[in-house]
């Protein structure tokens, strides 16, 4: 048996363990004498380490191991967790992170953490407030409680006593291996594992760094405090393979010895009604309820996803069919088969969906380490963490969101002083929301900074030579201050780690636009910016309006349609150069689409009746001219491929009930036009 077939595993549960530790430092820093949050950190530093020695990495293992040791002194109270501790813990996720990423390379990665393996013996010798020599590490014997002849130190005595008194159970386990049994660790991690599911374990004996090396013969012993009962302890452990024998006994304190010359005391360990059981005894009941959920690669939905498309295609195809030669018979097996494919649409779409939260959680990090680097005092409100987006779209939004936050860490907000001067709290804040909106999801970054000033962005612009003088005085504030997403544009005047090369914003708006979302700003002087994105939940089937221009059939997302409208040519007024007509009060921009896609127009008499369609995004509107409105339909996007991915009018293409490919109108881009067309 290799170990290769645990590695994704192994990698995956690391990284949700590093998560638990970046967050809950971060808390304790905040919080440096919440006992629980050191618990937590001490359980997911042990569980890397268990898990790490058991794949052969020993410098996971070891990095982990002396994290523990701080930690416990930490536990203890014999440290503070000062800022100084706090760092070096962070410091240690860190480098945790980049040896689980090259795992292939453990072996040689002893140097490259040597140094924090001294910093880290150095805080425990020199930092603790209590010297210890080298007898205290000897138990003394009035510190001891007996089990079966297994000293028990003060600590672990108390917490034994302390569940006995509230009615806990306690029971001593003896489990045995299976003759010749491979990877001896990976079945004590994996009954370990198992028991911190139900209870506590407070003691291995050998200990749990002899049981990692395999130090040890075919049995070991646990002591285990835990709700459950004797009997579905015993499922639990004999449900893993490779376990011969498993004997629980119950500790009691039946024979407290407190007169005896001995200074020991004693705990009883009783058996228990549960004999001996042998795993090839067990019955076909349920072993383990932990099977709630499974891991699946994400080319399966992928691939599955793709299927349920191909599948809309068919029925769409089918539907034509029916209307075209009037099958009434037909018609009714469509409308069953369209409510099929719509729910197992949706629970494709469901299963693929999972909460922005998982790209959110490792940004209270980023922004502590950033603010401390900067000097500033910044507190980040996370909103909205179980909004929930398409999988795809999950693992391409998180490089954006740092770009935004950086902005607003470096720019937008102030010093303290600063601050302070301006009648401001002396504590920035940035607040990173995310919230429904329709068939869309919206995340925010705002901040309480200094904003964004139009004529200092019309500088820049003019000084990065992007723009001339004369064209950047042609623009109203707002769309002076989009100019901020310009290619090479920045207002810093030098070079940084964190800003001044001039592509960070205009990163963003490329990769939310290739998502099929859009970006806006939205600012005031002096009282700081909000930066909005706009997403589609679901990047695969949408619902979408097909029109036609000149002969060819096109869609545009239902989901940035106002209205349609149906117009007299003479409603079509032109100002400053610009096509608009009225609606509702509201001038609303003329876009004709036979222009912008190169197309026949239609003919004078055609032109007394025009159909438009109103789009927008975010509060920008715009109208559409088109020849012919065909309909809504559900629709599979298919991508274009890199031979036309720079086609920017273009999002996408479908295909038709009638085998014909559809073009999808890209209606961020088409709004950007309005004022050329």
């Amino acid at each position: 048996m290799e170990v290769s077939q645990y590695m994704e595993m192994f990698i995956e549960e690391s990284q949700e363990h590093l998560q638990v530790l970046n967050k809950c430092l971060l808390d304790l820093e905040n919080d440096p004498s919440n006992i629980h949050l050191l618990d937590e950190i001490f359980r997911s530093a042990h569980t890397i380490k268990g898990m790490s020695a058991t794949m052969g990495f020993s410098s996971i293992a070891e990095l982990t191991h002396e994290m523990e040791n701080i930690l416990d002194l930490l536990r203890n109270e014999k440290l503070k967790a000062t800022s100084n501790i706090i760092d070096i813990l962070f410091q240690c996720v860190d480098m945790l992170g980049q040896l689980i990423e090259n795992t292939d390379s453990d072996g040689d990665n002893h140097s490259i953490i040597l140094p924090l393996l001294n910093e880290l013996k150095n805080i425990a010798v020199n930092n603790s407030p209590v010297q210890q020599s080298a007898e205290d590490d000897i138990p003394k014997s009035n510190n001891l409680v007996m089990i079966n002849k297994i000293p028990f130190n003060e600590p672990e005595k108390n917490l034994v006593f302390s569940a006995l008194n509230q009615g806990i159970n306690v029971f001593y386990v003896q489990i045995s291996l299976s003759e010749g049994c491979l990877l001896k660790a990976v079945r004590v991690y994996m009954v370990l594992k198992s028991l911190d599911d139900i209870g506590e374990v407070i003691k291995c004996i050998p200990t749990t760094e002899e049981l990692e090396k395999e130090n040890f013969g075919s049995s070991f012993e646990i002591v285990l405090i835990t709700d459950s009962t004797a009997d579905s302890i015993m499922r639990e452990i004999l449900s893993i393979s490779e376990i011969s024998n498993v004997d629980v006994q119950t500790i009691s304190l039946n024979n407290l010895n407190t007169d005896s010359n001995d200074d020991n005391e004693h705990l009883s360990a009783t058996p228990t009604n549960v004999s001996t059981t042998k795993i090839n005894s067990l019955d076909n009941e349920k072993k383990h309820k932990g099977g709630q959920s499974v891991r699946v690669d994400i080319e399966r939905l992928d691939a599955l996803l793709n299927l349920v498309g191909e599948l809309v295609i068919n029925k769409t195809r089918l539907e034509q069919l029916g209307l075209t030669h009037r099958l009434n018979d037909l018609t009714e097996t469509i409308e069953q088969m369209d409510r099929v494919t719509t729910d197992l649409q949706n629970v494709v779409m469901k299963v693929r969906m999972v909460p922005v939260g998982q790209v959110f959680n490792r940004f209270p990090r980023m922004v502590r380490d950033l603010s401390h680097e900067l000097h500033k005092e910044i507190n980040l409100i996370i909103e909205g963490e179980d909004t929930e987006l398409d999988r795809t779209v999950i693992d391409e939004i998180g490089d954006p969101i740092v770009h935004l936050l950086r902005n607003s860490i470096d720019h937008g907000i102030e010093h303290a002083q600063e601050r302070q001067a301006m009648g401001k709290n002396p504590t920035g804040h940035i607040y990173l929301i995310a919230k429904h909106e329709g068939n869309n999801v919206v995340i925010e970054v705002k901040d309480d900074g200094r904003g964004i000033i139009p004529s200092n962005i019309r500088k820049a612009a003019v000084d990065k030579e992007l723009m001339t003088q004369q064209d950047v005085d042609k623009l109203d504030d707002n769309e002076a201050v989009r100019l901020i997403f310009l290619p090479g544009f920045s207002t810093a005047n030098t070079v940084t780690d964190v800003s001044g090369r001039g592509v960070g914003m205009d990163a963003v708006k490329t990769k939310i636009e290739s998502l099929g979302g859009t970006i806006d700003v939205d600012t005031t002087p002096g009282n700081g910016s909000k930066f909005i994105i706009r997403l589609p939940l679901t990047l695969a089937i949408i619902q979408a309006l097909l029109i036609r221009i000149a002969n060819e059939i096109y869609a545009i997302p239902l989901a940035s349609i106002d209205s349609t409208i149906n117009v007299n040519i003479s409603d079509i007024k032109t100002i400053q150069g610009q096509e608009v007509i009225l609606l509702r009060g509201q001038i609303i921009p003329i876009i004709r689409l036979n222009k912008v896609l190169g197309t026949e127009q239609q003919s004078v008499e055609q032109l007394n009746d025009i159909f438009i369609v109103i789009v927008h995004i975010g509060d920008q509107r715009a109208g559409i001219i088109v020849d012919t409105l065909i309909g809504q339909q559900e629709i599979v996007i298919k991508s274009l491929g890199k031979l036309l991915s720079g086609i920017k009018t273009i999002a996408g293409a479908t295909i038709l009930g009638n085998g014909q490919v559809a073009l999808i109108l890209d209606v961020s881009y088409l709004m950007q036009l309005k004022s050329e067309v």
